[in-house]
């Protein structure tokens, strides 16, 4: 169940901006106010709440009286954070969307650029900018590069691209076509699957990079990629009893989507040759997955026969 306050906004935009949020009262106001910003004003935002229990929900209805771009929708139970991510996107009027974190900052010139690369090339699925990353307080603290081309016909070179340099840039918040990205599954409800989805569009477009940081990406303590791989579960399914089998659940994704891209045959065999290989290399975690699983087994049934 959700309830969402009306939109002044007749005229369909041609950018929609997603803000998930979670108890992000400490930065959504920042986060937002840096979308109203934009030197490219023909946006909606679409701000999903999925169930704050802080101060999110007043902050937000205060900034959307004041701006009829902003539409607000706030979940009245929590469905787990990718969730709230995917539910964004069927709400969405724009040609193009945007995922934006609540705790992010868009530099003025974001939407611009982004929007003036896709509308260069009927090709390109993908516009995102370099990024720096900041502390808590706004202070830039480190810088996110992408160096490699992704303007490359290959899908199986694309791929390559991404997987080499994922952690140097945040590609999931750039600008896409909206008919690209709903071609795909979305994110799926578990740790990293950002990634899984990111392999699936390398496979599926290209991409434009433009090379200024435009975008910040915040470092804070209570951030959930601070937090272990397998402490994530109620992130994405709070009321989930068993732990995750998360290197499993990448694994499936990554071989669904390398079956399902349409690509030429040279390419689609390299992409399941590298899925294969990508499971070789991550044997020990899926392996660890399967143990951590067995042992949370054996203790929960031991403890229901105690």
């Amino acid at each position: 169940m959700s309830e969402e306050l009306a939109t002044q906004q007749d005229v369909e935009p041609r950018v929609t901006v997603g803000l998930p949020v979670f108890n992000g009262g400490d930065f959504v106001a920042e986060a937002i106010t840096s979308v109203l910003k934009q030197t490219f004003a023909d946006f909606e935002l679409i701000v999903s709440d999925n169930a704050s229990t802080d101060d999110t929900a007043a902050i937000v209805r205060e900034l959307a009286a004041a701006d009829p771009r902003i539409r607000y929708r706030r979940h009245t139970e929590n469905i787990g954070a990718h969730r709230n991510y995917d539910s964004i996107v069927p709400m969405a009027r724009g040609e193009y969307f945007k995922w934006i974190a609540h705790d992010d900052v868009l530099e003025p010139t974001f939407l611009a650029k982004c929007v003036d690369a896709l509308d260069a090339d009927a090709s390109v699925g993908l516009a995102f900018a370099q990024a720096d990353v900041i502390d808590g307080s706004g202070l830039r603290i480190d810088e996110l590069r992408a160096l490699g081309s992704y303007d490359l016909d290959s899908a199986y070179q694309r791929l390559r691209v991404f997987v080499a340099e994922r952690t140097r840039i945040p590609h999931v918040f750039g600008v896409m076509r909206r008919a690209v990205l709903t071609e795909t599954p979305l994110l799926g409800s578990y740790p990293k699957s950002d990634l899984v989805f990111m392999y699936e569009m390398a496979m599926r477009t290209r991409f434009a990079r433009i090379d200024e940081p435009l975008m910040l990406s915040r470092e804070h303590p209570t951030r959930l990629g601070q937090r272990p791989l397998r402490e994530r579960t109620n992130w994405y399914h709070p009321n989930r009893r068993a732990p995750m089998l998360p290197r499993w659940s990448q694994l499936s994704g990554f071989l669904r989507a390398a079956l399902r891209v349409p690509m030429n045959p040279r390419d689609k065999a390299k992409c399941l040759a590298f899925v294969t290989y990508w499971g070789m290399r991550h044997t020990g975690e899926l392996v660890g997955d399967v143990v951590y699983r067995l042992r949370f087994e054996l203790r929960d049934l031991r403890s229901r026969f105690a």
